[in-house]
């Protein structure tokens, strides 16, 4: 699954795209509609980036407790800026 792009510092690009697998989490059946989900990224990210370099993480609670979560990777390489 697809997000916004993030943020690169230094690169040749200024962004990269990043995406998650979606996860599988076990629950009873009385807390599937409590499921919040908590997208943890940095502001941004330091060049180089490489594809698969895990750049935040989804955390998933009910009711403020931690049932699962899920890396965010980046799925682009983005090299550091030369400057000469």
């Amino acid at each position: 699954h697809a997000l916004d792009n993030l943020q690169v510092k230094g690169g040749e690009n200024t962004s990269v795209a990043i995406s998650y697998e979606p996860t599988q989490i076990l629950l009873t059946k009385n807390k599937t509609n409590n499921v919040e989900e908590n997208i943890v990224l940095p502001e941004y990210v330091t060049a180089p980036v490489k594809s698969g370099d895990t750049v935040g993480e989804i955390i998933y609670t009910v009711n403020g407790e931690q049932v699962g979560k899920t890396e965010i990777k980046a799925i682009e390489d983005v090299n550091k800026s030369i400057k000469n």
